[in-house]
């Protein structure tokens, strides 16, 4: 079960006529981004043509994404992100679509770089639609053995009490699921921050799950981040106990209020002390990266800003250090940019890209 406010299905009916103009472009950047659709007498290039023959908006959709991808000034960034990027670095698993690393390759043909650009920026646009489509309205209702899943949009964090009387505050962007039974309490945080006030029951631990951590509390008011690559815990009240899941590693922290602990894929811990006054502001997009590697930074930005980010490969790796607010995407990436070294640009449709000139 998931708790959305809105069935997911709800994605395919018709666009409402204001957002009419974004839903021709997103078709037109489909369209244009199929094989042969520039070749006259090719069965998509006649099928691109039926399409903006239907009516002038389809046509005017087609001309915006036309000059998009024939920018000379978009052109040469790409040229410059393709030359020298060792395979290596497009090829790492780490470096997935879904987290905005440029997926180029060497040798690619001479006026196509906007075109081998398309298709990787119609699949990010579709998952900012898909997040923004995540939002409240119902309380969840638990049921035996069906964990009830709750995603956050990106306009607002959001507040929802659990059946035991917790309260659970996830900011934008992030995504956990519950799952009570008369033994445990258990919650798995799969993808960003969430402020827990566990409800006070010996009898029922509470039990909350990353990737990289397990934090076991009875009673009390802590943090927990799950990132792609690390996990973070804060206490802000009472004791948690925090274990490795790290095959190999199985060491456990306890925490007390003051107190945080990072945990890395690889095993890292890092101990350091945090102001439970300033909690709530990690529901307001503000984190600390001491350090995180850029690429780590870059999805908790578009996790919880809901932008398209372009990341160089070339500085994906780029080890970051600093408060940021990562709700707000431009102003994170023009402090980056500004700090580090490093190029900007805005592109059309809510896109940004941060390179190495």
């Amino acid at each position: 079960m998931t708790d959305t406010g809105r069935n997911i299905s709800d994605s395919n009916k018709a666009p409402a006529p204001a957002d009419e103009a974004d839903f021709l472009l997103d078709q037109a950047m489909a369209w244009l981004s199929r094989e042969g659709v520039d070749v006259p007498g090719h069965h998509n290039h006649d099928a691109f043509c039926t399409w903006c023959a239907q009516s002038p908006a389809h046509a005017l959709a087609a001309q915006k994404v036309q000059a998009f991808l024939g920018d000379a000034a978009f052109n040469d960034v790409l040229r410059k992100l393709e030359h020298d990027v060792p395979e290596t670095d497009v090829a790492h698993p780490d470096n997935k679509a879904r987290l905005g690393l440029f997926r180029l390759k060497p040798g690619l043909a001479r006026g196509r770089h906007a075109r081998s650009f398309v298709a990787p920026l119609i699949g990010a646009g579709l998952v900012v639609c898909l997040a923004m489509i995540a939002i409240f309205a119902v309380l969840p209702v638990e049921r035996a053995g069906a964990p009830v899943e709750i995603a956050a949009g990106v306009e607002a964090a959001i507040t929802r009490t659990l059946p035991d009387g917790s309260v659970v505050s996830l900011s934008r962007g992030a995504r956990l699921s519950w799952h009570f039974s008369a033994a445990e309490r258990a919650i798995t945080l799969d993808a960003g921050a969430v402020i827990i006030d566990a409800a006070h029951d010996v009898a029922r631990p509470m039990v909350v799950s990353t990737r990289q951590s397990l934090v076991t509390v009875v009673g009390t008011r802590f943090v927990v981040i799950h990132d792609d690559d690390a996990s973070e815990v804060a206490v802000a009240e009472g004791l948690v106990r925090v274990a490795q899941r790290q095959q190999g590693q199985g060491q456990e922290v306890l925490l007390h209020p003051g107190e945080g602990v990072s945990i890395s894929d690889n095993g890292t811990l890092r101990r350091r002390e945090i102001d439970g006054s300033n909690l709530d502001q990690v529901l307001q997009g503000w984190r600390v990266f001491s350090p995180a590697r850029l690429r780590d930074v870059i999805a908790a930005v578009e996790r919880q800003a809901g932008r398209s980010i372009w990341l160089d490969p070339r500085i994906a790796n780029m080890e970051i250090r600093g408060r940021f607010n990562v709700a707000n995407a431009d102003a994170t990436l023009a402090l980056i940019a500004k700090t580090a070294g490093l190029s900007l640009l805005d592109l059309p449709f809510g896109q940004l890209v941060l390179y190495r000139s």
